[in-house]
């Protein structure tokens, strides 16, 4: 998705060589995910409700990296903050793929959309916090506040296994069987991911949605 922009690995030789990639995957992610946006502009003429997402997208990309938000005498990035990386993130993918098409089908008054997005964001989570792992040291020369950088590795694949079973548990209540073989299959991923160069299944970490559809489809 737009907002969650998978770069790809690339170990420096040394700290130095790190610091200075550091800002240039900041403003990657930020120009990446803004590009997005744009390439959405030509769908608001066939679906005006779509501009609010190219909105959403743009600004939360915006304050992601954008040093604006009064924090102890200083202004930091949403990223800076500690811990509000993934819900921030996850708080988008929402947005986008469960409220704001809700609210476009009137079924935001629906049970079942709450249920969907309660599972959708515990599960989604998951990729969000094995994309968190991989960036540890990254993350942490960059000051940003992630889950791995505050907790560690190992109590952050505590919480990410506790938000899949969540997660799964939450799904019973609308997609039974789909939810359950994502939230496995996310499982998988973390249990198999090993901190080391090109160690992060790409492929197989973005054919997550693949996974989820063919669930549905097989079980409608």
């Amino acid at each position: 998705m737009c907002g969650g922009v998978v770069l790809p690995y690339r170990r420096p030789a040394g700290t130095q060589q790190l610091k200075e990639l550091v800002p240039l995957l900041v403003g990657d992610f930020g120009g990446r995910t803004i590009a997005c946006a744009a390439a959405l502009l030509p769908v608001t003429i066939l679906r005006p409700w779509c501009a609010a997402v190219v909105v959403l997208v743009g600004t939360m990309a915006w304050l992601y990296t954008a040093p604006l938000i009064p924090w102890r005498g200083r202004r930091l990035a949403v990223r800076q903050l500690p811990g509000v990386k993934l819900p921030y993130t996850m708080a988008g993918w929402l947005l986008i793929t469960v409220l704001l098409p809700a609210v476009q089908q009137h079924l935001l008054g629906d049970a079942r959309t709450w249920y969907l997005a309660a599972a959708g964001t515990l599960i989604g989570g998951v990729t969000a916090l094995l994309n968190d792992l991989r960036d540890l040291h990254t993350d942490a020369l960059a000051g940003t506040g992630s889950l791995p950088v505050l907790l560690g590795e190992r109590r952050t694949r505590v919480v990410a296994y506790g938000m899949a079973v969540c997660g799964a548990a939450v799904g019973q209540l609308v997609l039974p069987l789909p939810t359950l073989l994502w939230a496995a299959y996310n499982s998988t991923l973390l249990a198999s991911y090993r901190p080391r160069p090109d160690a992060y299944p790409r492929p197989w970490g973005d054919a997550q949605g693949l996974v989820l559809l063919a669930a549905v489809l097989l079980t409608r």
